[in-house]
């Protein structure tokens, strides 16, 4: 009974390490939808669910996260690299952003 406490207890313990980065690769999968490599990291992710091998060892997840991530800024880099370089370089000054919930500012129309 004592081991299956100790096991029972690792297992909670690997769940609170792995999730968050689980949460994290999904909602970065969700960002790569439309890059070419996302189809083969999808089917990544679907498989570590069908296989229930969120826990297994060694973790899957850490390196599909990672490379989700490379995934999403090389396709970053490669927008911010099209823009032209003035356009980079230079301040814009532009008014914030309302949100519909803060007040307008002082020279805002309401």
């Amino acid at each position: 009974m004592l081991g299956l406490a100790k096991q029972w207890s690792k297992t909670a313990d690997d769940i609170s390490k792995r999730q968050p980065v689980w949460h994290q690769l999904t909602s970065l999968l969700e960002h790569a939808k439309d890059l070419g490599p996302y189809a083969g990291l999808k089917a990544e992710a679907d498989a570590i669910i069908a296989q229930r091998s969120l826990l297994a060892e060694p973790d899957h997840v850490r390196p599909l996260l990672d490379r989700t991530a490379d995934l999403l800024r090389q396709a970053l880099n490669a927008k911010l690299q099209a823009i032209p370089q003035p356009l980079r370089s230079s301040r814009v000054n532009s008014r914030p952003m309302r949100t519909g919930t803060s007040s307008p500012t002082p020279n805002e129309p309401s």
